[in-house]
């Protein structure tokens, strides 16, 4: 079996013809994935926003102090906060999946419009958020390399696109992700037995929320741009055929 034909064909980088691509049916424009993304990225950062909220009213609560806060009202307090993480949680799963459906359609365009020296296949460019170590730092290239791919100043004849500029929002979208997420491991491992430790936490918890609900609105614009440049590209592309 050849390795065109191997099943996870589209794992292996495979060489680019020389020859000028023009863009042809192949081309699927990702807007109505980046729909279905941006709604639920949306709905994560909402949903960020309310635990900050009753992470808010949390801390009002426990600067009363010791022997103020009765049972029935911390107990409230948490949770409201537990369920709106777990909320949080749900949302974010499943727009990750619609993330990464959208941002494998969008790399597989870039093969249509005819794109040269592409580092990652679309198989790659999802199955790295997968893989330990990597997936730190490879994700974030991945979209830098969408960025720039789509640039309208991009020639897709060679691999000069490469040289171009990324948005600065990919990587504060990364930056921020990857700050929270061991913020918030933190917070959760931290004591509880006292007015001090709850303050802390809770204050480390909002830290976190603040993080994350920035980084889903730098994720909230990428995905709506990209798909905005890779769709003026394929028309710009379709006009110059």
């Amino acid at each position: 079996m050849s390795q065109a034909d191997h099943p996870l064909a589209d794992l292996y980088a495979r060489p680019e013809s020389p020859a000028r691509f023009v863009p042809g049916p192949g081309y699927r424009t990702p807007s109505g994935r980046s729909r279905s993304t941006r709604r639920f990225v949306g709905l994560t950062v909402a949903l960020n926003a309310v635990s900050i909220l009753l992470l808010g009213l949390q801390r009002a609560l426990l600067n009363r102090g010791s022997g103020l806060i009765s049972l029935a009202e911390w107990h409230r307090s948490v949770v409201r906060v537990q369920a709106a993480a777990d909320f949080e949680l749900l949302a974010f799963v499943v727009a990750l999946v619609l993330f990464l459906r959208w941002l494998h359609l969008s790399y597989c365009n870039l093969r249509a419009l005819g794109t040269q020296g592409l580092r990652f296949t679309p198989g790659w460019a999802v199955a790295y958020w997968f893989v330990p170590v990597l997936n730190i730092w490879r994700p974030a290239e991945v979209l830098g390399d969408l960025w720039r791919a789509t640039d309208p100043r991009a020639d897709h004849s060679g691999d000069g696109w490469r040289s171009l500029r990324s948005s600065p929002l990919i990587g504060w979208w990364w930056a921020l992700g990857l700050v929270a997420g061991p913020i918030t491991y933190a917070a959760n491992a931290l004591p509880a037995h006292t007015i001090s430790d709850l303050q802390n936490r809770n204050a480390v918890l909002l830290l976190a929320h603040v993080l994350e609900l920035a980084a889903g609105a730098c994720l909230f614009s990428v995905v709506g741009k990209l798909t905005e440049r890779q769709d003026a590209r394929a028309a710009a592309s379709g006009r110059d055929g």
